[in-house]
């Protein structure tokens, strides 16, 4: 069996999540929370939307909740 993500994978990837999630976190900052605009309002919620994908990302490589993966034969 192999395993979905190599170790050395994980910590390669956790720390570009890192860095990824400080960048959102510092541009989220920049925007005011109460803006009158509805284009200002929809980046502002995408932006949140994409600092919770990051979030629950670098709690899933953090995990040990990593399936295994069986290799495919090929015909």
């Amino acid at each position: 069996m192999l395993h979905a993500l190599p170790p050395s994978y994980r910590r390669r990837a956790l720390t570009q999540v890192e860095a990824l999630i400080a960048e959102a976190e510092k541009g989220s900052a920049r925007h005011p929370a109460e803006t009158g605009k509805a284009k200002a309002q929809d980046r502002l919620r995408r932006e949140r939307r994409r600092l919770a994908l990051l979030r629950r990302s670098r709690e899933f490589l953090l995990s040990d909740e990593f399936p295994a993966v069986k290799a495919r034969r090929r015909h």
